[in-house]
């Protein structure tokens, strides 16, 4: 399992993850930069541990809790809105899934 850099590369996800989904959560919409930065960092995640059998339990449930997160504030926003808050989520869940699937 990978040991460096691995700590530093779980605490950038969970940064990715609070800095996206803080602002959803409070009702503030969606922010596309930090978007595209969850993005880029789920990619270097499930590159960093793609070989490995098992991924550290941090990342397993950082993954977990995302996407209940962001469907959570679905309610806060107008039908537009919400439709891309969901649209987002699904998007990061397949992202995930498809980025830890097994060859």
């Amino acid at each position: 399992m990978p040991t460096d850099g691995g700590e530093a590369l779980v605490e950038k996800l969970a940064d990715a993850v609070e800095g996206f989904t803080v602002p959803v959560r409070m009702g503030d919409g969606i922010d596309d930069h930090a978007l595209g930065k969850l993005r880029e960092v789920i990619v270097a995640v499930a590159s960093t541990y793609r070989a490995e059998n098992v991924i550290p339990k941090r990342v397993a449930a950082i993954f977990v809790e995302l996407y209940p997160a962001i469907e959570g504030s679905v309610a806060l926003y107008d039908d537009d809105a919400a439709e891309r808050v969901l649209s987002e989520a699904n998007e990061l869940l397949d992202l995930i899934l498809s980025s830890l699937a097994t060859d």
